[in-house]
């Protein structure tokens, strides 16, 4: 009697760790925020409680930088009929969105995706950031797109960081733009963490043959984040997907702390810096994401070409 009871007793403690485990496995992989503007009604401003605007700053004040939710040119295939856009005024410093959330504590070694659609449609043909210039001599234009920010700060940009890229002689960059990624050592969350600028580097892509980008067309971006140890130590990777295409993959320090997290999520907190002198045009975004998970970006449809249809696995991936 008492073997038959400690065999069912052993039995149960053993089924019991096994579904603790699978349990920490289902957990572990997960959307840890996203935000889509599906559930909006088109036309209508987006509420404070899910990107506030109220901090933002500069010509045209906070009211210009209110999110929208609009209908006219949602992702195509996406199966989804309504984004968010922004209206710029003219000269606008940045359309500053903050959607703050519960902490997110980080595993450094695990990789995280940070990603959303964007689009930007320009008003008179006229180009929101100035071209890079042959000789790396020309004035950054850059926005500091989307951002997590917590004990880390991990940026996408937007436009031409000029130390990053060098046009040919023949200029054909004219009238494009690109999306990279940066790593502000200055932010007081990456000590020496070097340049701001991680520039294309993933064959064929380089600082001279960057992924050019037009303007009026949707585009899937995502920065592929592996938090580093901690204090000096240099075994972290960021990497930045466009359509799917692995353009740039650095191994860096990304923080400071051994006990990264993410408090808030940040949305074109500068247009065109360092000069501030875009034009009015119009910001177009759907999908932010966070996740663990790379199938919860691919379900999304992050990593492929918006207007190639069906989702196609991504190129040059590094499964963790």
């Amino acid at each position: 009697m008492q073997a038959r009871y400690l065999a069912k007793y052993t039995t149960g403690i053993l089924i019991g760790f096994v579904l603790l485990l699978l349990g920490a496995g289902v957990s572990q992989a997960a959307v840890l925020f996203s935000s889509t503007a599906e559930s909006g009604t088109c036309d209508t401003g987006v509420s404070t409680s899910i990107w506030d605007y109220t901090g933002s700053g500069g010509p045209g004040g906070p009211l210009a930088a209110r999110m929208f939710y609009r209908c006219d040119t949602p992702v195509p295939n996406s199966g989804r009929s309504k984004y968010f856009r922004v209206d710029t005024v003219n000269l606008m410093q940045g359309t500053w969105n903050v959607r703050h959330v519960n902490r997110i504590n980080l595993t450094p070694g695990v990789t995280y995706y940070l990603g959303a659609f964007f689009r930007f449609d320009r008003i008179l043909g006229l180009d929101i950031w100035h071209d890079a210039k042959i000789g790396n001599d020309g004035p950054d234009s850059f926005d500091k797109l989307f951002e997590s920010d917590g004990s880390v700060r991990w940026i996408i940009n937007s436009g031409w960081m000029n130390g990053g890229f060098t046009p040919p002689a023949t200029n054909t960059w004219d009238h494009k733009f690109t999306f990279n990624i940066s790593l502000p050592g200055a932010s007081g969350t990456c000590t020496n963490c070097g340049t701001d600028t991680l520039v294309h580097n993933f064959s064929p892509y380089t600082r001279s043959n960057p992924f050019l980008c037009d303007y009026e067309k949707w585009y899937a971006v995502v920065m592929a984040i592996t938090p580093s140890t901690g204090g000096s130590s240099t075994n972290g990777r960021l990497e930045l997907f466009i359509n799917g295409t692995k353009v740039s993959s650095h191994t860096v320090k990304t923080q400071d702390t051994s006990t990264p997290y993410i408090e808030s999520f940040q949305y074109s907190g500068t247009i065109a810096q360092p000069s501030y002198d875009s034009p009015p045009h119009f910001r177009k975004i759907d999908y932010f994401i966070f996740s663990d998970s790379l199938a919860d970006v691919q379900n999304a449809g992050l990593m492929s070409d918006p207007a190639a249809g069906a989702p196609a696995p991504p190129t040059n991936l590094r499964v963790q």
